[in-house]
């Protein structure tokens, strides 16, 4: 286990700690006292397996959300596996920080300490093609049953076209969708957009992110079918209490494979690109207005020619403006 001189002799909060698992490694790294703080039933299995271990005297597991808990003191460290979809989906992190801020002594630390949005351009996701597809042949399904209803009924349902086209619009083509992508289906990435220091970060600092990147496409020539989002953690500890070697958890397609996997986000349509291409993003996440766990991003994107000034066919390339693109992360 790296970095355990960090938990030698502190007390440790684990908050949502689910099966236990990490209030438990806590104490095997030499946590003198770990507070293991989950909400659901599952603590019970948590205690079970506590006691099964042996660590009982060392590991309190309290059923309770964190915000109604009463505990002997201040903790040295905070743990949690609170990050989800695009980082930040479930909002878990608000409940860390409202943690941090009444139960973390000064100079502690959090584990994970820090992390960051990444994102990429996609060479191709069988899903997203999938999902394009259903759209067009949803609306070409419509087409027909309207015309159907004219010809033989005299029935016209075209003051439902926009209704139809917005609903559809938005379960097929406005919904991010969750992949397991391969490193080669990237053809260019940014993985460091935006970085928090979550010793520091406020729930108001995270309730709108609004942040500008660009990266260079890396393929000689493929077409820029989507966009891909994904998160990476890191493990620094604390300025008084650092690690001696810093852990990265990244869940890019560029690394090996987790269960977070990552967010892709279809474009309406392809877009042929060339290495050297730029891609420029403004990007902003918001919480969706029904249910503050949930996330929406808005992307606005475009393509800047390289050095490459020309296509295949030696026609000049311009900029191409993909416009707005809104998702849900569900």
């Amino acid at each position: 286990m790296k970095n355990k001189e960090c938990f030698k002799g502190k007390v440790v909060l684990d908050m949502g700690s689910g099966t236990g698992i990490l209030a438990m490694w806590a104490a095997k790294a030499g946590a003198s006292k770990v507070y293991a703080v989950e909400a659901t039933p599952m603590a019970r299995k948590a205690r079970m397996l506590v006691e099964a271990n042996g660590l009982s005297d060392i590991v309190e597991v309290i059923e309770a959300k964190i915000e109604e808990v009463e505990l002997s003191g201040q903790v040295d460290i905070i743990v949690s596996e609170w990050m989800g979809y695009a980082l930040l989906r479930e909002a878990m992190l608000d409940s860390v920080i409202w943690a941090r801020d009444k139960w973390l002594r000064p100079g502690g630390s959090l584990f994970p300490s820090h992390a960051c949005i990444g994102w990429g351009a996609l060479l191709y996701d069988g899903d997203q093609q999938n999902q394009v597809a259903g759209y067009e042949n949803t609306l070409a399904e419509w087409t027909t049953f309207k015309k159907g209803l004219k010809e033989e009924y005299g029935i016209s349902m075209d003051v439902l076209d926009k209704a139809y086209r917005t609903e559809h619009r938005e379960y097929y083509l406005e919904n991010a969708h969750y992949s397991n992508l391969r490193s080669s289906d990237v053809i260019g990435s940014n993985d460091e957009t935006v970085e928090y220091d979550l010793l520091t970060v406020s729930i108001d600092e995270l309730s709108k992110i609004r942040s500008k990147f660009s990266f260079e496409i890396e393929a000689g020539s493929a077409n820029f079918v989507a966009l891909g989002c994904w998160f990476k953690t890191m493990f620094r500890g604390s300025p008084q209490n650092p690690c001696s070697q810093e852990v990265v958890l990244d869940t890019s397609p560029l690394f090996p494979e987790t269960h977070w996997g990552q967010q892709v986000l279809p474009l309406m349509r392809p877009v042929s690109v060339w290495r050297g291409d730029v891609v420029e993003c403004e990007t902003f996440i918001d919480r969706q207005k029904d249910n503050q766990r949930m996330l929406v991003l808005h992307f606005q994107l475009k393509v800047v020619p390289g050095p490459t000034k020309q296509d295949l066919e030696g026609n000049d390339r311009r900029v191409i403006e993909l416009g707005h693109h809104k998702y849900n992360v569900l």
